[in-house]
C-alpha cells in the first residue's frame, strides 16, 4: 500500500515549513508551491534536491507575471524526485527529466519555459498516461510519442499571444492513446498512424489564424495520406 498521503500549502510566508521532514515517508508528500519569488524557488529547488524522495505529487504556481518563469530548470526529477507521480506546474522553467522519469504518471506544464535538448520522446520507459501542455515556450524540432508509449490522453495548447516557440512537428504514435488534441497557433506537420487513432474517442488537430496544419496518416499497409488544413478544421 502507498504510504498515508501528506498535504502541504507553501506560501513565501511559510516556506520554511519545507524543513519540517521528521517521521515523513518517502513518497508521501502532496506539495503546492504558489506565488514563490526567487528566493522562494531556490529554497523549493534546494528542498527537492535533497528531500525530493518525499515528494508523490507536485503543483507549483508561479507568483510571476505572464513573462517571468520560476527557475526549476537545474533540478533533475528523475533523480531527484524519484517517487513522483503527479507534476502540475506554471509559469516555471523545466528540463527535459521530466520526460524521462521512471515513475510519473501525469505531467501538466502552463504556461512554462522547457530548457533542454531536442527531440522530446516518451516511450516505454516512461509510464505517463496524461500529457499536456497549454500555452508553453517549446523550442524543439520533433516532440513524439513511441508506439509502446503508454500515453493515453495527449493535449498540446497554444495561444497566439504565447506562440514565441513550438515544435514544428508532433510525430504522435502511442497505440494506447485515447486523446490527442493540438491547437496550436503554428505551422506544424502532425503524423499519426492507424495504430495510434485506433482507440480515439477524441481527435483534434487545429492552428489558430496565423498557423497551417499538415497531417501526414500513415495506413496499415504503408500508404501515406496527406491534408492540410488551418484553424477550423480537425
Amino acid at each position: 500500500m502507498p504510504p498515508k498521503l501528506v498535504s502541504r500549502r507553501i506560501y513565501p510566508q511559510n516556506i520554511a515549513s519545507l524543513d519540517k521532514v521528521a517521521g515523513i515517508e518517502p513518497g508521501s508528500v502532496s506539495l503546492h508551491a504558489k506565488g514563490l519569488d526567487a528566493a522562494g524557488y531556490a529554497r523549493l529547488a534546494r528542498f527537492l534536491g535533497e528531500h525530493g524522495n518525499l515528494v508523490r505529487s507536485l503543483k507549483v504556481q508561479s507568483g510571476y507575471g505572464i513573462n517571468g518563469h520560476g527557475e526549476l530548470q537545474h533540478i533533475d526529477f528523475a533523480a531527484s524526485c524519484p517517487n513522483l507521480r503527479t507534476l502540475d506546474v506554471k509559469r516555471v522553467a523545466f528540463n527535459d527529466s521530466v520526460f524521462a522519469h521512471p515513475a510519473l504518471v501525469d505531467l501538466r506544464l502552463r504556461e512554462s519555459k522547457y530548457v533542454g535538448g531536442s527531440p522530446i520522446v516518451v516511450d516505454k520507459e516512461q509510464p505517463l498516461r496524461i500529457l499536456e501542455f497549454h500555452d508553453c515556450l517549446v523550442k524543439v524540432d520533433t516532440l513524439a510519442i513511441a508506439a509502446d508509449s503508454e500515453v493515453r490522453r495527449f493535449r498540446y495548447y497554444l495561444d497566439e499571444d504565447y506562440a514565441e516557440a513550438c515544435p514544428d512537428n508532433f510525430d504522435v504514435y502511442g497505440k494506447h492513446l485515447e486523446e490527442i488534441t493540438i491547437n496550436a497557433c503554428w505551422t506544424y506537420t502532425v503524423t499519426t498512424n492507424r495504430a495510434s487513432e485506433r482507440h480515439n474517442r477524441h481527435r483534434t488537430f487545429r492552428a489558430g489564424q496565423y498557423g497551417n496544419v499538415t497531417h501526414v496518416y500513415y495506413k496499415d499497409n504503408g500508404d501515406k495520406v496527406v491534408q492540410e488544413y488551418g484553424a477550423e478544421a480537425d
